[in-house]
């Protein structure tokens, strides 16, 4: 009889491995619908494993009765390399509260999530979807001739394919509220689409799309990136008009509180009258409305809305979004506006933005930037889309500026001569026009003459279209301007395109002076001088200067531009360039700027200059200023001058001098005696302040002080910031290779550098770097932050050279910063000063000096010696992404998370790049912080039998931002605290030469799906997705125990580990805890049996 038992157990145990099954579902928010999709949802300690459904091709459908999280559950849905999409249906009554983190693991697929009762996205919700992710109220989504409906039966099996459209069967739609910083990928979709969009919180994607639909409507969807169509439809028949209710405007204070009227400065109150209003923002809340009142940032931005797009700042979107305001009714005629980005009020403000947010219903409106490229071109690119869409636009509104015979739109300028090179892109506009479709210009003097109603002729017969243009001031009626367009070819049948508040608001004009040679140019500053009105210039082309014009402070190449009132002047450069003829017989600057000025030039290249007269009529070979002057994306380079190469800055007392550079560079430039880039002087308190935003100032030569020379002669007179910007390569034949700061009286000259880096300079004498100098009592200050100075040579002070002629009269601050690499021919390579007292040395800590030889960085720990100096480990200068260039830290740099995060400056969260500080444990010392990343390298989606080991070690990998291996990186693993889980023998991994980390886990003792974290702090977290499983033995022993009388047997039992006791009635079935792991190995057991 024991024999026979023996031949039972090896049956039984190999059945046994067949019957796998995970821990039963508790109670939970995300319920499954029990309507056939067969979604299957393992709860985990605070986990919803997200499982099951049905497939159909690559997409993953789910049905849900219930949908929501609470603070710190997750909703994991499971997904494989197979599957492109995964869609969600809500089908009960209640909207989607989410205050979790919604996430999908095992793929890299899209999630598409559908309630028609709403969504609302509180401050504790998050994403971590590897592919798209959006959210809509529709009733529907379309696939093809398909639906995928919210409530019903679904057809599964025909639903293949990317979605194609969002359906809308109820009037009204439910709204889509966000409170949460929202994020996908770079490259990838994020939208939200239903009656109404509010978002407080942040949104962040590749494309981001939200869009307030009026009911009955369908959107349809792209293909490509799942971006939503710019033309709306009527929903298709076969829909059903639900009982829907969801949320409505008056309902937002209710969800975006969380009850209270006290939670954020965000929230909405419901007023007197009905009406429901953001508090502190004067934002009347409607269905309908798409309302932004926290940041969204994206490459590519489109607002949507049935009412009003409404930003509360327009500052919250990092880019000009689409802004599309649906007709009043489904069918009507679509328009298209284009507003110049150039467009400004009268007091300077940019305007376009009231233009872009207020058409009129059934308008898209696009802002035309001045980039390459954008022009003619960005229209006839949204024509081609939306014909593409099958709409067709009845009018065009170009928003632009003008002069008689000419408009520019972006970077093309158009006129009567020229327009024939647009012949072609303008002909195929046609196809996306309405038969006797209008294009309204809107600008100053554009039909005037008969130069312009030859440009109107030409732009009708290439189009099509009728057209219609100003002979006058087209703008403020305080101007002496209006909105009427005095001649046209054709009949115009359309109206203005925009809302009559924004026309009435508008205080500027829609004029600007185009300048395409010297005189042009003259003339046009000279206009501007006098007008008493702000102005723009546009080049149409390079302008070569080829003789004195004016004489203020010296020879000038232009008319000095005057105050005019306190009016600015902006120049836009459009690319090109101001130059000096070379074979000019006299000696000129370029550009002078008078005492009070406000010029701003953008775009703008200022070249070959030369001032070369005594004093102040030799000082500023390109650009020399009295006034407030602003460099945005321009160069200025090529010039020569006594003093001040590229740019003098000048102020005294009664006038001050402002200097910003942003995006800017001051290269190549020569003077020959004092500051070959930029020189700043200051004669009076707060006289001269040059501030330099994402710039350089590189190769640059001077007799003395080859970059930047910033010199105070009165308290508080002189004044240089440079923010995120380097000064390279710059040369002085004495001292103050890179940056030279001279103070003569009590805090007369102070220079800040924040996330800047100092590099490759050079001086035969002190400061190869930077040069200090103080003549009394605190009269020069240099501070460095988070900043880098290395690869500079002197003869003395290869970096930094302190000198003080009195009791701290110069003295230097650095905080988090790297001064090392450097090379002096006599003494001090990295830091020197003439005396501890005289040029007192502040080490504010957690800076690396590659050899102090002067004894003041006592609170810093990465000090070198002469004897045993310390390597940063740099990479060379270079563009490692951002405007300027950097010095990258290699992996092995002992710079990485050795700074305090106390001292990064005020209002800095990034490195000189761009990139995110922080970046691991702490900043990183100097300028550039290592980008590094997190990933799995081996161990993920794998299961195994409760209480054994996993088969693969669990691997993760640290490399920084350009693939090189991070070693000694401190990787933590964090498991699920209750529920299904694994133990290692260590939490805390350390990466080797390769950045590998890895270790074995073992499986508890609770079956179930869960995910295993792994952290480093600072950079992100990634999640292994395991599966514990124990094994269904019900059916088997109950085959045994019917089968034990056959054998004359009442019970029967196991004699090694783990025990196995089955009576004899079969109602009681005891498996010790480590049964799994005994059948995995196949151990022997030797049954006993006990006959009847």
């Amino acid at each position: 009889m024991k024999n026979q038992l023996t031949r039972l157990l090896p049956l039984l145990l190999c059945y046994g491995a067949f019957h796998l099954r995970t821990t039963p579902v508790a109670a939970q928010s995300i319920t499954p619908a029990a309507d056939g999709t067969g979604t299957i949802i393992n709860h985990n300690g605070n986990t919803y494993n997200i499982g099951g459904g049905t497939q159909a091709g690559s997409n993953l459908f789910h049905s849900f009765v219930e949908f929501g999280l609470s603070p710190d559950e997750i909703a994991n849905f499971l997904s494989n390399p197979q599957i492109n999409n995964i869609l969600g249906r809500v089908t009960g009554s209640n909207p989607s509260i989410i205050q979790g983190l919604i996430q999908l693991s095992g793929g890299n697929s899209n999630l598409y999530l559908m309630n028609p009762n709403g969504w609302v996205f509180n401050q504790e919700a998050s994403l971590d979807v590897p592919g798209s992710f959006g959210v809509t109220t529709a009733t529907r989504m379309g696939f093809g001739d398909n639906y995928f409906n919210a409530i019903g039966d679904n057809d599964y099996l025909n639903l293949t394919g990317n979605p194609t459209s969002l359906i809308f069967d109820t009037d009204k739609p439910s709204w889509i509220i966000n409170e949460a910083d929202l994020e996908v990928n770079s490259g990838e979709s994020l939208w939200a689409v239903g009656g109404g969009i509010i978002s407080t919180g942040t949104i962040t994607g590749g494309e981001v799309t939200l869009a307030a639909v009026p009911g009955k409507s369908q959107v349809r969807l792209s293909h490509e990136g799942m971006v939503l169509n710019l033309v709306l439809d009527a929903a298709p028949a076969g829909g059903s008009n639900s009982s829907v209710t969801g949320i409505r405007a008056v309902n937002i204070p209710r969800y975006l509180t969380g009850g209270s009227e006290v939670g954020h400065a965000n929230y909405a109150i419901a007023q007197a009258d009905g009406s429901v209003r953001l508090v502190n923002r004067d934002t009347v809340i409607n269905n309908g409305d798409t309302v932004i009142a926290g940041e969204v940032t994206a490459d590519e931005i489109t607002l949507m809305a049935a009412g009003r797009v409404k930003p509360t700042d327009y500052d919250l979107l990092n880019t000009n979004p689409v802004v599309v305001l649906f007709p009043e009714a489904i069918g009507d005629n679509l328009e298209t506006t284009f507003i110049d980005e150039g467009i400004n009020d009268y007091q300077g403000e940019d305007a376009y933005h009231d233009f872009l947010y207020g058409g009129k219903p059934g308008t898209i409106s696009q802002v035309v930037t001045h980039e390459e490229g954008e022009g003619i071109g960005t229209v006839t690119r949204m024509l081609a889309a939306i014909a593409e869409q099958g709409g067709k636009v009845s009018a065009i509104h170009l928003l632009t500026e003008g002069n008689e015979g000419n408009f520019w739109l972006g970077r093309d300028y158009v006129d009567s001569e020229n327009i024939g090179k647009y012949q072609q892109e303008l002909q195929q506009w046609k196809g996306a026009l309405t038969a006797g479709a209008d294009i309204l210009l809107y600008s100053c003097f554009t039909a005037l003459g008969a130069t312009g109603m030859e440009l109107i002729t030409a732009l009708a017969n290439y189009t099509g279209a009728d057209v219609a243009a100003s002979t006058n001031l087209t703008g403020s009626e305080a101007l002496g301007g209006d909105w009427v367009f005095e001649e046209q070819v054709g009949t115009i049948e359309a109206g203005l395109g925009f809302e009559s508040q924004v026309l009435a608001d508008f205080t500027g004009k829609l004029e600007v002076f185009t300048a395409g040679n010297d005189a042009e140019l003259i003339t046009a500053i000279l206009n501007a001088n006098g007008n008493d009105e702000a102005d723009t210039i546009r080049l149409s082309g390079d302008i070569t200067l080829v003789g004195v014009n004016d004489f203020t402070d010296g020879n000038n190449g232009l008319p000095s531009i005057a105050a005019d009132g306190g009016n600015k002047l902006t120049i836009d450069g459009m690319g090109n360039t101001i130059a000096r003829d070379a074979a000019a017989a006299d000696s000129f600057r370029i550009l002078h700027i008078g005492a009070g000025a406000e010029v701003e030039l953008n775009n703008i290249t200022i070249s070959g200059g030369v001032a070369d007269g005594f004093l102040l009529d030799g000082s500023g070979g390109g650009i020399f200023n009295r006034g407030n002057l602003t460099l945005n994306n321009s160069t200025v380079s090529g010039n020569t001058a006594n003093n001040g190469g590229g740019i003098y800055n000048f102020g005294n007392g009664a006038n001050a001098a402002t200097l910003s550079l942003n995006d800017s560079t001051v290269s190549g430039n020569t003077a020959n005696f004092f500051s070959g880039g930029i020189f700043n002087l200051g004669l009076g308190e707060n006289a001269a302040t040059v501030t330099l935003n994402n710039s350089t100032v590189s190769g640059n030569t001077a007799e003395s002080n080859g970059g930047i020379l910033n010199l105070g002669l009165r308290e508080n007179a002189a004044t240089v910031t440079l923010n995120n910007s380097t000064v390279s390569g710059n040369t002085s034949e004495s001292n103050g290779g890179g940056i030279s700061n001279f103070g003569t009286a009590a805090n007369a000259a102070t220079v800040t550098l924040n996330n800047s880096t100092v590099s490759g300079n050079t001086a035969e004498s002190n400061g190869g770097g930077i040069y200090n100098r103080g003549f009394y009592a605190d009269a020069a200050t240099v501070t460095l932050n988070n900043s880098i100075v290395s690869g500079n040579t002197a003869n003395n002070g290869g970096g930094i050279y302190n000198s003080g002629s009195v009791a701290n009269a110069a003295t230097v601050t650095v905080g988090n910063s790297i001064i090392a690499g450097n090379t002096a021919t006599n003494e001090d390579p990295d830091v020197g000063r003439n005396d501890a007292a005289n040029a007192p040395i502040t080490d504010n800590g957690n800076n690396l000096i590659g050899i102090d030889t002067t004894g003041a960085f006592t609170t810093s720990t990465l000090v070198g010696t002469l004897a045993n100096p310390l390597d940063p480990r740099l990479a060379p200068l270079a563009d490692n992404g951002g405007p300027t260039q950097t010095h990258a830290l290699l992996p092995d740099s002992p710079a990485l998370d050795a700074g305090n995060n106390a001292l990064i400056p005020t209002g800095f969260t990034t490195d000189q790049r761009g990139k995110t500080r922080i970046s691991g444990n702490a900043v990183d010392i100097g300028a550039f912080e290592l980008q590094l990343l997190l990933s799995i390298a081996g161990g993920n989606n794998q299961s195994t039998i409760i209480n054994t080991a996993f088969t693969n070690s669990l691997q993760v990998q640290v490399t920084d931002e350009f693939g090189n291996f991070v070693p000694g990186a401190t990787v933590t693993l964090t498991a699920p605290g209750t529920g299904a889980s694994a133990s290692f023998d260590s939490t805390s991994l350390t990466t080797d030469a390769n950045g590998l980390a890895s270790i074995i886990a073992t499986a508890n003792s609770i079956g179930g799906d869960y995910q295993v974290g792994a952290s480093f702090i600072g950079i992100n977290e990634v999640n292994f997705n395991l599966t514990n499983t124990v094994i269904d033995f019900t059916p088997i022993w109950q085959s045994v125990l019917n089968e034990l009388p056959e054998y004359g047997l009442e019970e029967f039992a196991c004699q090694t580990t783990p025990a196995v006791v089955i009576n004899s009635t079969g109602e009681e079935i005891t498996l010790d805890e480590a049964i799994a792991t005994e059948i995995q190995r196949n151990q022997d057991c030797q049954p006993v049996g006990i006959e009847n």
